[in-house]
């Protein structure tokens, strides 16, 4: 089971992707045993205390689950690619409004914070995945790039 943060505005809910089965034993960060009953409509996880059944729901980072290698490395990389996605959404809207709206001069400063951001969110999601993937990536689309650059040249 893993999830991600959709930010919407000033609204914020979890899509939750491989949920494990219903009665699934988890723990709470804070150490407390609940059973997994379900997902609520905003994302959040609706679990049972296992001393008074007490339902109670959830953010998804606040629950540990079962140890799964394999799981773990693929959150990781979805929790990567979420914080990444939601960098460039914001780092957009900034760029858009200090180059495009006409912001103020001191507004660029305010869209050179974005761009570090997305840089760190890009270093975090190639650890994620993997530098050996990104590297051979980024040298199939340099080569693919110099290809079209060396047929424009020919057509000139």
């Amino acid at each position: 089971m893993h999830a991600i943060t959709i930010i919407n505005g000033q609204s914020m809910r979890f899509e939750v992707f491989d949920p494990v089965p219903t009665g699934t034993e988890l723990t709470t960060t804070e150490g407390d045993h609940v059973l997994f009953e379900g997902i609520d409509d905003a994302g959040l996880l609706l679990c049972s205390g296992k001393v008074d059944g007490q339902i109670s729901a959830y953010f998804p980072h606040d629950l540990l689950l079962p140890a799964n290698p394999e799981a773990e490395n693929r959150r990781a990389c979805v929790a990567a690619a979420a914080d990444a996605v939601g960098v460039l959404q914001e780092a957009e809207e900034a760029i858009h409004r200090t180059f495009f709206v006409g912001g103020a001069p001191q507004d660029v400063g305010y869209a050179a914070h974005h761009v570090a951001r997305v840089e760190l969110a890009c270093q975090r999601l190639r650890a994620a995945i993997g530098n050996d993937l990104v590297s051979a990536a980024r040298v199939s689309l340099l080569s693919m790039n110099n290809q079209i650059q060396e047929g424009h040249h020919a057509e000139g």
